[in-house]
Parts: C-alpha cells; sequence; structure tokens
C-alpha cells in the first residue's frame, strides 16, 4: 500500500470510471476497523493506522520484512485522499459526510499522536521511513529510519488539508479544522538539498541508491499537487529529483516516472520513459529492477505488476489535461512526437468532461461541459480569447462560472462561447 494498490486507480476518476473506484472504496472502510485496533493495541494511539501490506483479511499491521518496508504507519492518509479525490470529481457531499470524511477524521486523529515537535520547532513523525529505501550515514552505514522523511510529512499534510477542508465543507467539526490547518503549517517543509533536488529525509543524507524505484520524495508532486506551477522552485528541484533518479526502471516505476514528467510540464520526457516501457521482457526473466512490458502487454516489474499498466494509463491522461488546485490545464505535456490528436471524455475536478483537438502541437478546439455547474478554471500554454498571462504559473487564464449541463467551447484565440 505504499504505491502499488494506489496506482491500480490512478486512472478512475481521469478517465470517466468513477464507479471501478468503489472496491477500494470498501477495503478502506474495512481496513480502517483492523487498522483503529492496531493504533491501540501497537501504541495505545487513537485513531486509525495501516501499514505497507494488505491481506484479504484486511491486515494492518506490519509485515514480517525489512523495516524499511515494513514499518512505515502511513497507508491510511494515502488511501484516503482517493475518496476526498472522488468527492473533488463527483461532488456528492452525502459520500463525503457519511464515508469519507468519518474515516478522514480518525486517521488525522492517529497522525497528530504519531507526531511530535523536533529542535527546530517543527513537526515531525516519531519514526519515519521512506517506503523501500535506505541512506548513509557519515560513516557509511546503511541506514532506514529517520524522523521526517519527505513523503511522510506529505501525507499527513494532505490528510490534514483535506480533512480541514472536508469539515468546512461539511458545517462540521469547526475547532479540529483550525487545529488541523495550523498543525499542517507547522510540519517540516520540503528542502532542497546540495545536488539542488527535493530532499528525501529530514537531512541532506547521502543515497544509498540514487536511482531507486520509488520515487516518494516526489508525492507532493504526484499523486499529490503540493509541488506545482505555482511552486516554481520546487518544481525545478522536482526536476532535478527526476534526473538523478534516472530514466530506467522496473515497470510500475516508470509508470509513475511519465505522471511526475508530466506535472513538470516535459512531455518529450515523459514520452521517453513511455519509448522505454516498451522494452519487451521474455517471461522467463528472474525479478530485477530492467522493467517493461512482456508481450501480452502486462506491465513486468519483472514480475508482473498491473498496476503499472494503469500507472501508464493515468500518465498519457496527465500529458493531454491534468487537473489540480490550479484548475485544468489544457496539453501540458504534449511530447513533439505527437503533433496531432484528440481526445474526448477525460474527466476534471468539479464535474467538468473535456474534449481536445490539436494540430502542430498546439490546442485547436476544446469542448468543457459542466455537470455539477460552478467555478471554471482554465489554463494554458496557448493563449485564447478572456485568457492572461499569469506570471508565476508562465500560463495563459482564463475564469468563468458555469451552471449545470452547459457545454463552453473554446476556440482559440476567441473569446469563450456558451452553447
Amino acid at each position: 500500500m505504499n504505491i502499488n494498490l494506489e496506482m491500480n486507480y490512478w486512472p478512475a476518476e481521469i478517465t470517466g470510471l468513477s464507479e471501478l473506484h468503489e472496491p477500494l472504496f470498501m477495503l478502506i472502510e474495512e481496513l480502517a476497523v483492523s487498522g483503529a485496533r492496531t493504533a491501540r493495541k501497537m501504541f495505545n494511539a487513537p485513531g486509525w493506522c495501516a501499514f505497507h501490506n494488505n491481506t484479504i483479511w484486511r491486515d494492518s499491521v506490519p509485515s514480517p520484512c525489512d523495516p524499511a518496508s515494513a514499518f512505515w504507519p502511513m497507508a491510511a492518509g494515502w488511501l484516503l485522499s482517493h475518496m476526498w479525490e472522488h468527492f473533488l470529481y463527483a461532488g456528492d457531499k452525502e459520500f463525503l459526510k457519511n464515508r469519507a470524511y468519518p474515516l478522514m477524521k480518525s486517521a488525522t486523529a492517529f497522525y497528530e499522536w504519531w507526531l511530535c515537535e523536533n529542535k527546530e520547532g517543527y513537526l515531525v513523525p516519531k519514526v519515519s521511513t521512506s517506503p523501500e529505501n535506505r541512506y548513509l550515514d557519515e560513516d557509511g552505514h546503511v541506514i532506514t529510519v529517520d524522523q521526517g522523511s519527505t513523503m511522510d510529512c506529505a501525507i499527513i499534510r494532505e490528510t490534514f488539508t483535506n480533512t480541514a477542508a472536508a469539515a468546512r465543507l461539511l458545517g462540521l467539526d469547526d475547532v479540529l479544522a483550525e487545529t488541523l490547518e495550523t498543525k499542517a503549517a507547522r510540519l517540516l517543509p520540503y528542502q532542497i538539498g546540495a545536488q539542488g533536488q527535493v530532499q528525501e529525509w529530514s537531512q541532506d543524507f547521502k543515497e544509498f541508491m540514487p536511482t531507486h524505484r520509488h520515487l516518494s520524495h516526489l508525492y507532493g508532486l504526484f499523486p499529490c499537487d503540493q509541488i506545482g506551477k505555482d511552486t516554481p522552485e520546487l518544481l525545478r528541484a522536482s526536476v532535478r529529483s527526476l534526473e538523478i533518479r534516472g530514466d530506467l526502471a522496473t515497470g510500475w516505476s516508470m509508470g509513475w516516472k511519465i505522471c511526475l514528467w508530466a506535472r513538470v510540464g516535459d512531455g518529450d520526457h515523459a514520452y521517453k520513459i513511455i519509448h522505454n516501457m516498451f522494452n519487451r521482457v521474455e517471461n522467463e526473466a528472474p525479478k530485477s529492477e530492467d522493467g517493461g512490458l512482456y508481450g501480452n502487454l502486462m506491465i513486468a516489474h519483472p514480475p508482473f505488476q498491473i498496476d503499472g499498466n494503469f500507472g501508464y494509463t493515468r500518465g498519457v491522461s496527465e500529458m493531454l489535461m491534468n487537473t489540480t488546485h490550479n484548475g485544468i490545464e489544457l496539453l501540458p505535456a504534449l511530447p513533439s512526437a505527437w503533433p496531432k490528436g484528440e481526445v474526448r471524455g477525460l474527466r476534471a475536478r468539479g464535474g467538468f468532461e473535456v474534449d481536445l483537438i490539436w494540430e502542430d502541437n498546439k490546442p485547436t478546439q476544446a469542448q468543457i461541459t459542466s455537470h455539477q455547474g460552478g467555478d471554471l478554471t482554465v489554463l494554458c500554454k496557448t493563449p485564447f480569447g478572456g485568457s492572461t498571462f499569469d506570471q508565476t504559473l508562465q500560463l495563459y487564464v482564463a475564469k468563468q462560472k458555469t451552471v449545470a449541463g452547459e457545454t463552453l467551447a473554446l476556440a482559440f484565440n476567441e473569446a469563450l462561447l456558451v452553447s
């Protein structure tokens, strides 16, 4: 549950297959029951937690293996981000109130307990790992445990922020919302290391395996959106982190890298990862870091892991459209290898549906249908009618209120037309 389970569901909302998220939501609801028992019996802590492995019996305890993998009580927050994303796309307040929010609130109770103050006054997890990775101390010893890994802080920050936002939307727990917002602001912030990269650990430790398959320290870039074009310094540091990790990896890791390169806006590099992914792997290939595709187009770690196929699907979607707190960006990472094309039916936060046509690597037509009504923000590298240039985002931006059922036609270099 430190990447693979979640990746299986990355395409669900953006490709219009929201109902396929339901099995994951059922798993989370069941896991929270055993997770509350784990929090209580392991730590005498409130709320619920879960570690990196799970079974049909909804085990939430550490598995008997290396603590670099096993000791990571952060799965609840990552899983719950899927329930929050479902709300952002579907706008279902009953789902948020009755199913998602109670689990989110309980998870924050554990995370509040799990935090302590470091010597600089920041809040950090009592014990941290960065899933399946390690670092070297000054004597060259291989170390697993930290206090305040970047991913752990990012997940806690996200869980606090989302839960506070949910509470305010629902008109519930004002004091809790204020407390979570205050604590989110006190978490150890992102840091940039000596190589210009996003630090993976609380300190700029020497890396044990610079090309490690996990990209946990970039969780804030994707699947979360704490890092983006409105944080240009961290965005540049994310690019540097991707460069250090390299382009070759396991099959599922390449799926994640496509999404990450798309989020930094580099379509040609995302396409390069796609090209690498189409590396033929023989059925008999032993387990290794040299990933690709089997002959049936299933992703090879190797061995076979279906999550890489779904990561690829989300990555291609992200290259054509992304949807973050900044708005809906059209063709954010279009590679030069796709100069002409069309996509229909992509879904965005706020209940919007996007159809898009492009030629000569630039959008020519776009239609955005509002299924829920509400505020729409459109972003694009290419200017269009009604848009103004945002210096921070380095994008053209237009905003408009919508009503449910209407379609906005964006003919570039013309104004938004309501049909």
